[in-house]
């Protein structure tokens, strides 16, 4: 069985990951049902709900979390211009400039949580 399950809340999530995972999922499945054994309960309501977030999703799509914005879009500016400290980073509203940038992604839902993925 895999162990690289994918959960509401965490982070940051990959489209790619979301389309592994459940190829992972339905393999372990078949899996189990070819040998007579009953899937685990867990991994069938995993499956439907990374098969639910995948209709709203792509593959190349990437997902942040609402809690995590806020450093994404800091950390977005730094690679952005390459500059990690000082003038004018340690002066910046990170939570206005996270607000600001929301005009470019759309909102998710997977399971209760929210997540923002950019418009493409």
């Amino acid at each position: 069985m895999s162990t690289n399950e994918i959960c509401p809340g965490e982070a940051r999530i990959s489209g790619r990951d979301v389309e592994k995972r459940i190829a992972d999922l339905e393999s372990d499945i078949a899996f189990d049902k070819d040998n007579g054994e009953e899937p685990e309960e867990d991994a069938i309501e995993e499956l439907k709900l990374l098969k639910e977030l995948q209709d709203d999703i792509t593959s190349d799509a990437y997902l942040i979390h609402k809690d995590a914005f806020e450093d994404y879009a800091e950390e977005l500016a730094k690679n952005i211009y390459s500059i990690h400290e000082g003038w004018p980073f340690d002066h910046i509203d990170w939570k206005a400039a996270a607000d600001a940038l929301l005009t470019d992604y759309t909102v998710i839902k997977f399971g209760d949580e929210t997540y923002y993925t950019r418009n493409v």
